[in-house]
């Protein structure tokens, strides 16, 4: 999108470049939407906890920025944009400001894990039901130690599983652009590698797709497994 802050009627971005990006953002927007759906759908039968009300604005930044997708594969597809100037602003913006938001996320997640795994308490929970059933539910969990283990194995890969997007998706990407900025004067073609780049932390937006499926073998809505957040 860089490049049409440049020019209003055409993309100087080879084919080669556009079609990349093209089938980037419609991965990202058919595979984030299915799992946004799928997470959305689970994420309603789990306890409320910290992890979970983290794990939901990072969802609601991913769901944002997905808003924007299908105007830049717009762009892509027909390399020209009459959408005017502020809009494209807007949408460009978006995938910086989805960058940090869901950087800041990540963080906060792996930082709530890292204090309830050392402090001995899988799930720092606040829970709005009676005394009574919190007791009751300490008592279920003393006796369910193989649940559990199973549990905090899942939650642990999790984690890692939040390390590797990071490290896959962002730093590739902000290690290029040091680079980027040092000779994009120097050397045109830099700027469709910048945009691949660019577009490849967009994957960060099927993580959700790490908690389908694994975690506790609770049953619940969909058919899917209850996750451990």
């Amino acid at each position: 999108m860089q490049s049409l802050l440049n020019s209003t009627n055409t993309t100087p971005l080879p084919d080669a470049y556009r079609w990349a990006l093209l089938s980037i953002y419609t991965v990202v927007l058919v595979g984030g939407t299915i799992s946004m759906s799928l997470m959305i759908n689970i994420l309603q039968s789990n306890v409320r906890s910290i992890t979970t009300t983290a794990v939901i604005n990072l969802i609601i930044v991913h769901i944002l920025f997905l808003l924007t997708v299908p105007f830049r594969i717009y762009f892509y597809a027909f390399g020209d944009w009459q959408l005017g100037q502020g809009f494209c602003r807007v949408v460009s913006s978006m995938v910086h400001a989805h960058i940090l938001l869901t950087f800041v996320f990540y963080v906060i997640i792996l930082v709530i894990r890292y204090l309830a795994f050392y402090n001995g308490n899988d799930r720092m929970e606040f829970y709005r039901t009676m005394h009574a059933m919190w007791i009751l539910a300490q008592v279920y969990r003393k006796h369910q130690n193989q649940t559990f283990s199973h549990q905090e194995f899942w939650a642990q890969v999790k984690s890692l599983s939040f390390v590797a997007v990071m490290l896959v998706c962002f730093v590739p990407y902000n290690v290029f652009r040091v680079y980027y900025v040092q000779n994009m004067n120097a050397k045109a073609n830099l700027e469709g590698v910048n945009e691949v780049f660019l577009a490849i932390t967009t994957l960060s937006c099927l993580d959700m797709l790490t908690f389908v499926g694994t975690g506790s073998k609770s049953p619940c809505r969909a058919g899917f497994c209850c996750c451990t957040l």
